[in-house]
């Protein structure tokens, strides 16, 4: 199918596990929409893996991620991606990150479940018939990649899995951007300006949390081990253990770029800080702009592998891609 209707993208995970005689087998896509709804849009299933989210690399998510640029480029009216929980949420905001301008070409959603396939009441299969309606409507075109999940539509820019215990795991601070109710979709984000699209990644970055009393050895033998960046999290308004920040100084003036995002809600960058996050900005260090660590991580492979890769040059593309704009 080319040209018109919804391409489903299969990646594993829960919605399309099958647990029979103790043994637990992941279903092709196909077989999950299987049951859908007669009147979806024409719809075309295309198995890109078949893991548990836990086990998906960074180069299988950049598998994802182009997977969804050709599906639109394709001509599809709209692509939905087939996820488990577990990392649903940054394989979507990396999608997000590299699709770029390209949204304009049709809605990108993402979408999982909470119960195995083989459950006698599975949500995967509404889950799925909401994605497909959401990715097919004019109104998902030109905001990004969107994820559907019991009714609510969220971005990926804000998503976070928050509970294992309901139907309903993520979460996002500023609440749903749309609904899905009787069939009928509302997305509450207006198309806005975007960056360009791209199709790689800079994989040799790593993800850190900071601790009390931590030492800065570990930060050192990540630069020594070949680190082309790290991410940080650190507490409260990004701040850090003092020991680290010699080796933060070190990191920078060997050319490993330094991403520092908080635990906490935050925004803007090192420069906008108390005197010592504008001593860590000095250094070269760069905020993350209101990023969680691990989007932060994402969005610093993504901004490694299309910039320079100078603070200066990662601390605009970093506030580029963190500018809000709901309706």
């Amino acid at each position: 199918m080319v040209g018109s209707g919804v391409r489903v993208l299969g990646t594993g995970g829960t919605i399309a596990a099958s647990l029979k005689d103790g043994s637990l087998t992941i279903l092709p896509v196909a077989e999950v929409g299987g049951t859908l709804p007669s009147d979806l849009p024409s719809t075309e299933f295309v198995d890109l893996h078949q893991l548990s989210s836990s086990d998906l690399r960074p180069s299988d998510m950049l598998d994802v991620a182009r997977a969804v640029g050709r599906s639109l480029r394709d001509g599809v009216t709209g692509v939905v991606v087939t996820h488990g929980t577990d990392t649903l949420e940054l394989t979507a905001y990396l999608t997000e990150l590299l699709l770029g301008d390209a949204s304009r070409l049709g809605g990108v959603v993402f979408t999982g479940a909470m119960r195995l396939a083989s459950d006698p009441s599975p949500d995967g299969p509404a889950n799925l018939a909401d994605a497909i309606r959401v990715a097919a409507a004019p109104q998902a075109k030109g905001v990004g990649v969107l994820a559907a999940f019991a009714g609510e539509v969220h971005s990926a820019r804000w998503i976070t899995k928050a509970d294992t215990a309901t139907r309903q795991p993520f979460v996002s601070p500023i609440g749903p951007v749309g609904h899905i109710v009787g069939g009928e979709v509302t997305v509450r984000l207006r198309p806005a300006r975007r960056w360009t699209s791209s199709d790689d990644i800079e994989t040799r970055v790593v993800l850190v949390k900071a601790y009390p009393g931590m030492a800065r050895t570990s930060f050192d033998a990540l630069v020594d081990e070949g680190a082309r960046g790290i991410v940080i999290e650190g507490f409260g308004v990004m701040n850090l253990p003092h020991d680290l920040i010699p080796a933060i100084q070190r990191a920078t003036e060997t050319g490993v770029a330094v991403v520092v995002a908080s635990r906490a809600r935050t925004a803007g960058g090192l420069d906008q800080g108390p005197t010592g996050h504008r001593h860590l900005h000095g250094l070269g260090a760069v905020g993350s702009y209101g990023l969680p660590a691990d989007k932060a991580w994402l969005a610093l492979m993504v901004g490694l592998a299309n910039t320079d890769g100078t603070p200066e040059a990662l601390r605009h593309w970093l506030a580029t891609v963190t500018e809000v704009h709901p309706t």
